[in-house]
């Protein structure tokens, strides 16, 4: 499926969502160590800039996780709070079963054209 663009955009999407619980399960696992920073991976502003840009864009984009500093930090300097992080990760497997749904639909479509059934 090289040339199906949206099939590669769902496929990057998929990518995207897994790196992304893994950081988010970093975090968790972190949720205890003296001085840890979250880390997030927020990809939607950069995924909707790469399929803007078109396949050869999309297929170049990678993201590192960014630190948040923002977030406000315990006595102990950790600002990993266990509700944001299980909230978060709710909303990208969200995303994740959005996209599996979609790529199945498509290759569900293919199917049906190619079978003509």
């Amino acid at each position: 499926m090289k040339g199906d663009f949206s099939s590669q955009i769902l496929t990057k999407v998929l990518d995207l969502t897994a790196a992304r619980q893994r950081v988010l399960s970093h975090n968790l696992a972190n949720i205890n160590t003296p001085s840890f920073v979250r880390s997030d991976l927020d990809f939607s502003q950069a995924l909707a800039d790469a399929v803007r840009g078109g396949p050869k864009n999309l297929a170049y984009m990678d993201l590192e996780p960014l630190k948040d500093e923002a977030s406000p930090a315990r006595f102990d300097g950790n600002n990993v709070q266990l509700e944001t992080e299980l909230a978060e990760m709710s909303k990208n497997a969200l995303m994740f079963q959005m996209a599996i749904q979609a790529m199945n639909a498509r290759m569900s479509m293919m199917r049906t054209a190619i079978t003509g059934r």
